[in-house]
């Protein structure tokens, strides 16, 4: 019996990779201004060393036990997604970065349905921004201006006990 919170991480990482792109046209489509998004350069689990943007990272937070019945087990894993974006205009970050936050929620909360024998049900618990920094404040080649919006989510996994 074990947690298996790499599975919930690559879970995640298909669903955003299958949907995003989609729901990215969907919210381009709806807002038609100078703020659309393009598809992220990558979405992984864990963090990489790159310098595209715009990117997203699943990342494990913990994981608790919610219930330990004789058959079946609950775990919560706490996992946090992360659009890391880079622009020019610190205006148009914001616009952006709150948008990708949105096409996150909206695809990681899509079909979601508690299940037995291994399935998951999922939570939005709350968005979060990081600081915005400038790699290269002096103005050179990589003078935009980057920031991170984070998506916590609950994720709960049943497991049916052997």
């Amino acid at each position: 019996m074990s947690a298996q919170i790499e599975a919930t991480l690559d879970a995640l990482v298909s669903k955003l990779s299958a949907n995003l792109n989609a729901k990215i046209d969907a919210i381009n489509t709806e807002n038609a201004d100078e703020y659309g998004l393009d598809y992220p350069a990558s979405i992984t689990a864990g963090i990489r060393n790159q310098t595209d943007f715009p990117r997203i990272f699943v990342l494990p937070e913990g994981t608790v036990t919610e219930s330990d019945a004789a058959s079946d087990v609950v775990w919560r894993h706490r996992v946090r997604v992360v659009a890391f974006v880079a622009e020019w205009d610190e205006g148009a970050l914001m616009r952006k970065l709150i948008r990708y936050q949105r096409a996150v929620r909206e695809v990681c909360l899509s079909k979601r349905s508690p299940g037995t024998g291994g399935g998951f049900g999922i939570i939005h618990i709350s968005d979060e921004y990081g600081p915005v920094f400038q790699p290269d404040p002096e103005g050179g080649p990589s003078s935009e201006f980057v920031q991170g919006a984070a998506s916590l989510f609950d994720v709960r996994q049943n497991e049916v006990v052997p």
